[in-house]
């Protein structure tokens, strides 16, 4: 009989669960980097790079040099961007449209996702814009983990 492949059954199974070990380890390893001193540093650069995007959003409609979407459907916002940037490890992208637009105001609806390293939020705010006399007050500010 021929015994050249004997060794190799037990050493392919020894390395499966080797790798099998090592992706359990990885696995257990982000999740306590996620719910650590770490996780939370992120989440918190996340939700305030978020805010930030809110309020430059609100400048630059201030300014007039942001132009704005005219439909705010919730499907096809990503591939719509108004604009991105990034701010330390947080990147966020930023969709802006008008809703509803009256005689005394004028609503828009700012969007902000801030991802950094596995931590994702995503700022939903409602601005009421006055035409006249070009005050814009935030409605309505929602912060939701994705």
């Amino acid at each position: 009989m021929n015994k050249k492949g004997v060794a190799v059954l037990p050493a392919i199974l020894v390395m499966g669960v080797v790798i099998i070990g090592l992706a359990l380890t990885g696995i257990l390893v982000v999740r306590l980097i996620n719910q650590s001193t770490f996780g939370i540093r992120l989440a918190a650069e996340t939700g305030a790079a978020a805010q930030a995007a809110v309020d430059d959003a609100n400048l630059r409609l201030l300014q007039g040099n942001l132009t704005v979407n005219k439909s705010c459907s919730d499907e096809g916002w990503v591939s719509d961007l108004n604009y991105s940037f990034t701010i330390g490890r947080a990147t966020v992208d930023v969709f802006v449209c008008k809703t509803v637009c009256g005689l005394y105001v004028c609503q828009y609806e700012v969007r902000a996702d801030a991802k950094a390293l596995f931590v994702k939020r995503r700022l939903k705010a409602v601005l009421d814009a006055d035409p006249l006399t070009k005050q814009i007050k935030v409605s309505s500010i929602k912060l939701k983990e994705f």
